[in-house]
């Protein structure tokens, strides 16, 4: 179904907290209390934590996930309704409560942190405005700027200077006129090796 490395993957994006309650003791109790529950085989057990997980990580849909509990029950369906409903209030519910008390006091935190922030920006900028700040204006005076030129007198500047003078003229050459004849190879007919010959 998924290899090991799509597992490892899905596993490591998903949050914390679904890490932390999938590998729980307490979420492997409720799955063994389950099995026991409903009368089901080791194997079938550890096929439902199988779907439960991957679920979890959303690598199998809400229909998929449906389909193989019918199927670990082969195919009775008053069953298998009950036990998705057991693995809802038992698991899943669980799961989903600890996650939205966590991220309800993480906004929260984030929330009384903007408004303090806000507040401190407020006073900051209020406090400015009663009392400003001196502006100090540096005066600068502009100073021209006089260059010396002077004849290079080594004999490595004198032909740095040759040589980008006549870098920097355009060059012409005479132009020259050059007649180009075609060569006409001479094909021999060859066979073609994929050729089939026709009987």
């Amino acid at each position: 179904m998924f290899n090991h490395a799509d597992l490892e993957k899905k596993y490591n994006e998903a949050p914390q907290e679904i890490k932390n309650l999938l590998a729980s003791q307490e979420t492997i109790d409720k799955i063994s209390n389950i099995g026991k529950k409903y009368t089901l085989q080791i194997d079938r057990v550890g096929k439902i934590e199988e779907i439960i997980t991957l679920f979890s990580l959303s690598l199998v849909s809400e229909k998929e996930f449906l389909n193989s509990i019918y199927e670990v029950v082969d195919g009775n369906k008053q069953k298998a309704n009950s036990l998705v409903d057991e693995i809802n209030q038992t698991i899943f519910l669980p799961i989903r409560k600890k996650i939205m008390s966590e991220t309800s006091e993480i906004n929260n935190y984030q929330k009384i942190t903007q408004k303090s922030q806000n507040e401190s920006n407020r006073n900051d900028i209020l406090s400015e405005i009663e009392n400003p700040s001196p502006v100090e204006h540096p005066i600068s005076i502009a100073q021209e700027k006089t260059e010396i030129k002077t004849k290079p007198t080594s004999g490595d500047e004198v032909a740095h200077d040759f040589i980008g003078e006549k870098l920097s003229t355009p060059v012409s050459l005479p132009s020259q006129k050059t007649v180009i004849q075609p060569e006409v190879k001479k094909s021999t007919p060859t066979v073609d090796p994929y050729r089939e010959p026709i009987n």
